[in-house]
């Protein structure tokens, strides 16, 4: 429903509607594994777009970690990745950088690649605390814990894992305390 209303949309001219519709369909179909639809959708709101925001910062991350690393294209996410952390340098927004640097810093640790991984966090949490992303910030450390623990520093990863949950808990991100 969500796609046929992006064409439409498309169709009339109406691009900040097809985009938003387009948009919402590719959230809707990538948590129920409809990957080729969730692509097509995210590729089709990408496509309007004509200079970088942070809404397609954040469908350019989602179509990388949601779909393409999901089916193993790791390659292709990685190009996404790349071109959101260039995005969001081109127009100044700090927030996605530190999202886009996140999502590039878990394709790296998946591919094994742990050393690359925690630089990209690093430089994640550096950006999280400037923009005072307290939520980014837990995630971050929590990332960086796993890396410092895949890396044999038990002590320093225990330690990144307290500091993600005392900020979990003070932000009251459920979702991640656990």
């Amino acid at each position: 429903a969500l796609s046929a209303l992006g064409e439409h949309w498309e169709r009339a001219l109406v691009f900040d509607k097809a985009r938003a519709s387009y948009l919402a369909g590719a959230r809707k179909a990538a948590p129920r594994y409809a990957h080729a639809e969730a692509e097509r959708l995210y590729r089709a709101h990408l496509k309007l777009t004509e200079e970088p925001t942070s809404e397609g910062i954040a469908a350019r991350n989602e179509l990388g970690s949601d779909v393409l690393v999901v089916q193993g294209r790791l390659e292709e996410a990685l190009t996404e990745f790349r071109t959101a952390i260039a995005e969001s340098r081109k127009i100044g927004h700090r927030p996605s950088e530190a999202e886009s640097v996140r999502s590039l810093a878990q394709l790296e640790r998946s591919r094994g690649r742990i050393e690359p991984a925690r630089r990209l966090l690093e430089e994640s949490l550096e950006i999280a605390r400037e923009v005072r992303d307290s939520r980014l910030e837990g995630r971050v450390l929590g990332d960086l814990a796993t890396c410092h623990y895949e890396q044999g520093r038990i002590e320093e990863a225990r330690k990144l894992f307290e500091r993600a949950l005392s900020v979990h808990r003070e932000t009251g991100d459920r979702r991640y305390e656990g």
